[in-house]
């Protein structure tokens, strides 16, 4: 595994599920609970998808907020 994939984690430790669209949301990090799953194993281009997805999720929350 080169130095990319094994990057840290996007956990920012606001750990709490919530349901967006029907997903198990972590609203910290903006991941999906199989997304924090596969994170360990994933590879550069899969851990970019993740982030990019988990992105997307955040904008989505934040604008429920408002």
């Amino acid at each position: 595994m080169n130095r990319q994939a094994r990057a840290g984690s996007p956990c920012i430790s606001v750990c709490k599920l919530v349901d967006l669209e029907g997903d198990d949301v972590c609203c910290g990090c903006g991941r999906t609970l199989e997304e924090i799953a596969q994170w360990p194993d994933a590879g550069y281009e899969r851990r970019q998808e993740i982030l990019e997805a988990a992105s997307a999720r955040r904008l989505a929350m934040l604008s429920r907020r408002a």
